[in-house]
């Protein structure tokens, strides 16, 4: 029962979170957005958890709120800046695989406690990561 009650207070507080950054920065705020949720839903993936007896990712809110953010860009401003922030989001994630497997070549200093960690949460199986990114681009584009 604490997952559901936690998962929903999850999925209210990312979308509360798009509205704030929609309120206080605008159309740029949604562009932020996207990026920001991109990056943090491809990480959060990595986390499986159980709610309403369902086995999920701990991503897909956030992921889900990359359409809403989407669709207040089609409407308000036109198919063209919709399509802009998944762009966005899609050169965000890629820029962030890039940074991280790129920092993971470094060899650790005997006292680093984190690079294991580093290596399980951003090690990327190539064909996993070329999937998400057309799912990614898929998705967000039929949705636009």
């Amino acid at each position: 029962m604490f997952n559901e009650f936690l998962g929903l207070s999850f999925v209210l507080a990312n979308f509360l979170m798009l509205m704030i950054m929609y309120k206080f920065f605008g159309k740029s705020g949604l562009f932020a957005w996207v990026a920001i949720s991109t990056i943090l839903a491809n990480i959060q993936v990595t986390k499986t958890i159980e709610i309403i007896g369902l086995t999920a990712t701990l991503g897909n809110s956030l992921y889900a709120s990359t359409f809403l953010a989407t669709d207040i860009l089609n409407e308000k401003y036109g198919k063209k800046d919709a399509q802009k922030a998944v762009w966005l989001g899609f050169s965000s994630l890629l820029a962030m695989i890039a940074a991280m497997q790129f920092g993971m070549g470094f060899v650790p200093a005997a006292s680093d406690f984190a690079d294991e960690s580093l290596h399980t949460i951003f090690g990327l199986i190539p064909q996993i990561a070329v999937a998400s990114m057309i799912a990614y681009l898929a998705s967000q584009h039929l949705d636009v």
